[in-house]
């Protein structure tokens, strides 16, 4: 790959020039025309008074405008703040203090005020899509090693962390994975994941490092309905979308008719892969993190039923090792810069490897499996309790669609292990459900606690944040007493 990212980029704008680069139920543009909006765009920021290293949050929903941004603000050398539109206010302002991101730019009906914090509507910078004519001369010059995006983790852990990556870090990403998924000309990914998911943002990569499209949903569509009327090949998935998809049998039918579908974000049930693997859905499983850009393994095309209940094996560009402590560690051309939190941290060791906090093991033919993590593992009673092996458990039971274990105080042993579970159809038989569990299970492992998953709580685009069903639990623990 050359050092110079702009002749990749003039690259994927010249070469495939006449081939859609976005896509919606609104508009269709031309990589040339892609090209030319990204000129304009970057024009009216340099009015506005956008600067080289600005840090520049996006509060957005996902459109093409959105997009376009992204490339006008890394053409101009800025760095992409994208934030969750799920945030509250204050949450926003004080991630943005912390960064010293001072500039915001959102959808207009976001109306956002802060005293520190200036804020344009999108619209200043993009009034439109219209066709434009061929505008004033223009180049996009993009240095490998360029400050990119600042990305925050999922938080299902705890506080989200702020990401730091490089241009390349992101590209090299997309190269890896386009190595293993072909994604090029005549594709077209739907972005069903939100920009500031780092799932979502790795599409724009892949579609630049390729040359594919990307598809940009209309929210007022189910996501079958985008699937049908974009004419879309990729698709990227987690748990809970592939689930709602596989409902329908006439949905899933026309599913097979796609290139790939990836799944990833948390693990995958394997009844869920076993049902899309039946009716010969075209899924790959994979293991990631918003530090190494997106995906670290992923499998292959036509891998059997059990590989694909692995998470993969590992992509070029990346590197992997299980340490004696069973931790998985990472490096390459996708690890991040470091965590930024007023000043910029490292999150490598000595080596210059990221300890993931995933537990896993590597297989005889090079594919991980993760285990669970070192953070969520408690004692009960003297024994190590790793939530995700019960949650693995429960997710066997047909109805059960989510699971998530936390541990609950208990005088005897110190904590005993109680579960959330989300069930399609009639409530199950919870006490069945534990004699059931005994066949997977040692006693100490199965919850001595059972509840329904709570409502507004949904890991549609995100990792369920186990915090929050801690700070439940006790509400919990008392209705049942009551």
């Amino acid at each position: 790959m050359p050092d110079n990212h702009k002749e990749i980029l003039f690259h994927v704008f010249t070469r495939y020039a006449e081939q859609p680069a976005l896509v919606s139920t609104r508009v269709t543009l031309t990589w040339k025309e892609l090209y030319r909006q990204v000129i304009a765009a970057g024009k009216r920021l340099d009015t506005l008074g956008f600067k080289e290293n600005d840090r520049v949050a996006i509060l957005c929903d996902n459109h093409i405008e959105y997009i376009i941004l992204c490339l006008a603000l890394w053409r101009q050398g800025a760095v992409v703040v994208p934030l969750s539109v799920r945030w509250p206010r204050g949450l926003i302002s004080g991630s943005l203090r912390v960064l010293a991101c001072k500039k915001l730019l959102s959808d207009p009906n976001r109306f956002f005020f802060d005293a520190i914090i200036k804020y344009w509507p999108i619209t200043d910078v993009i009034p439109g899509l219209s066709p434009l004519a061929q505008p004033e001369p223009g180049e996009i010059n993009i240095k490998p090693e360029q400050d990119c995006t600042i990305m925050f983790t999922s938080g299902s852990c705890g506080t989200p962390k702020a990401v730091l990556h490089s241009w390349a870090n992101h590209y090299y990403n997309a190269l890896g994975s386009n190595q293993n998924i072909a994604f090029g000309p005549g594709d077209r990914w739907l972005l069903s994941l939100p920009l500031y998911h780092v799932g979502g943002m790795a599409i724009i990569f892949r579609a630049l490092a390729g040359g594919g499209c990307i598809a940009v949903p209309d929210k007022k569509l189910s996501m079958e309905d985008n699937i049908k009327q974009l004419q879309v090949t990729h698709v990227s998935l987690v748990a809970t979308q592939l689930y709602r998809l596989l409902q329908n049998d006439q949905v899933a039918g026309q599913l097979s008719g796609l290139k790939a579908m990836l799944l990833g974000g948390s693990a995958i049930p394997d009844t869920l892969v076993k049902a899309a693997y039946t009716r010969q859905l075209p899924i790959y499983t994979s293991y990631g993190s918003t530090e190494m850009a997106s995906q670290i393994t992923t499998t292959r095309p036509g891998d059997s039923l059990e590989r694909l209940s692995t998470s993969g094996t590992l992509l070029p560009y990346r590197e992997l090792v299980v340490n004696d402590h069973g931790e998985i560690l990472v490096k390459g051309r996708s690890l991040c810069k470091g965590y930024v939190k007023k000043r910029l941290r490292e999150c490598i060791d000595a080596d210059g490897w990221y300890h993931s906090g995933d537990l896993g093991v590597i297989d005889e033919h090079g594919y991980l499996h993760v285990t669970g993590r070192k953070d969520n593992m408690f004692i009960s009673g003297g024994e190590n309790i790793y939530p995700e092996e019960i949650e693995a458990a429960l997710l066997q039971q047909d109805n059960i669609i989510q699971a998530l274990v936390v541990p609950a105080p208990d005088k005897e042993f110190g904590s005993r292990p109680a579960a959330f579970v989300q069930y399609r159809g009639a409530p199950p038989d919870f006490d069945i459900m534990r004699k059931t569990l005994a066949e997977y299970l040692p006693k100490f492992k199965i919850p001595v606690h059972i509840f329904d998953w709570p409502d507004g709580i949904t890991s549609c685009n995100e990792k369920p944040d186990r915090k929050t069903f801690k700070k439940l639990l006790p509400g919990c623990l008392n209705s049942q007493t009551l």
